[in-house]
């Protein structure tokens, strides 16, 4: 596979994840299925894109994962923080610690600083924390090694081993390193690890990896009936009822997306909606429970419910099928933000650079 296409469809792939994600969020019908999988798969597509070249030069990642995750944690956690006092008096939320002080802001800018999430309305961004520590995890398991005769069998031993670990504390309630809103970021990272390196392992062998209709119908059948067994995961806790089944559902839900993925590339669109919400998951992860506010405020007109509805964390109302309003805001307020400001501006920064460079 070219690597053009290879980026295409995985941007595709990174396009329907997040959409399940927001979905999640909102409890979708099907929320069930989508939560047998929606997570492993994120940290499964970083492993794929993950460079051997890393794994001799740590550096070069810890710079690269600065950039792309750190940096923007900091920016979104720090808007936040800025705008909880407005956020609160306004009713979209109902903080803690109500109004903070400047006690307060200092001690979330501290937070903030060491990569541990203080908003209410960015607590999905655990994830970037657990993504992260992953990341410079594997990279640091794969230097150390790197000059062993079996370096690919001692890799993946210590990663089974990280895995288990990460199960065990958990379930001694042993927690590593305590946050706000990812209070087991360690013990689950230890088991995201075993799904970033299946991706990497994925990319080895893709070739070889048969793709069809047939095969994905039936791991969707297995997924659908496994989500009727009361089989509920939520891996920002690291709450897994069954470690196998955890494992099975979540590969299955991934060789499902990776079919889909690759199929909807196969079509070939010159502009691919779902490739450029694949590239834009950033901004969709941190603003769609905000943008989740202005479908609850129609909801508490349209029904006439109290308004101190409207800082319920998520949904204000599970009603019928409102979770396709909260599911498209969630995902296209974003990207529209990302489309018409921040792409526009970086454009036109781009074209006043060349002109100076012209003009020099």
């Amino acid at each position: 596979m070219k690597i053009e296409e290879r980026s295409n469809y995985a941007d595709i792939l990174k396009g329907i994840a997040i959409i399940t994600v927001v979905m999640g969020h909102c409890g979708a019908k099907g929320y069930q299925i989508i939560y047998l999988f929606h997570m492993p798969i994120f940290f499964f597509i970083s492993g794929y894109f993950y460079k051997e070249d890393y794994s001799s030069s740590p550096f070069s990642l810890l710079k690269k994962r600065l950039k792309s995750l750190y940096l923007p944690f900091i920016k979104y956690e720090f808007i936040f923080l800025v705008l909880n006092n407005l956020i609160y008096k306004i009713g979209i939320i109902d903080s803690t610690e109500k109004i903070y002080s400047f006690t307060s802001v200092a001690k979330s800018a501290v937070h903030i600083f060491l990569f541990d999430g203080t908003e209410l309305l960015l607590a999905p961004f655990w994830f970037v924390t657990s993504l992260f520590i992953v990341n410079m995890l594997f990279c640091l398991i794969s230097y150390c090694n790197r000059n062993f005769s079996f370096k690919e069998s001692i890799r993946c031993i210590t990663i089974l081993v990280f895995f288990i670990l990460g199960i065990y504390l958990t379930k001694m309630h042993i927690n590593i390193k305590s946050s706000r809103y990812g209070s087991e970021i360690f013990n689950v990272s230890f088991v995201a690890l075993l799904f970033f390196y299946i991706g990497f392992t994925y990319k080895k062998i893709e070739p070889k990896v048969p793709m069809n209709i047939l095969t994905s119908i039936t791991a969707f059948g297995i997924l659908y009936h496994n989500s009727k067994l009361n089989y509920f995961i939520d891996m920002r806790t690291n709450s897994y009822p069954s470690i196998s089944m955890f494992i099975v559902n979540a590969l299955l839900g991934i060789y499902v997306m990776i079919y889909l993925s690759k199929e909807i590339n196969r079509i070939n669109f010159k502009f691919n909606l779902i490739s450029y919400i694949g590239k834009n998951t950033l901004i969709i992860l941190a603003l769609h429970l905000t943008c989740f506010k202005l479908v609850g405020m129609l909801q508490i007109i349209l029904y006439k419910l109290p308004f101190d509805n409207l800082n319920k964390f998520g949904v204000v109302a599970f009603i019928d099928n409102w979770w396709i309003a909260y599911t498209l805001v969630g995902v296209f307020i974003p990207l529209a933000i990302q489309y018409l400001f921040i792409d526009k501006a970086r454009n036109i920064t781009l074209r006043i650079r060349k002109t100076e460079n012209i003009t020099l």
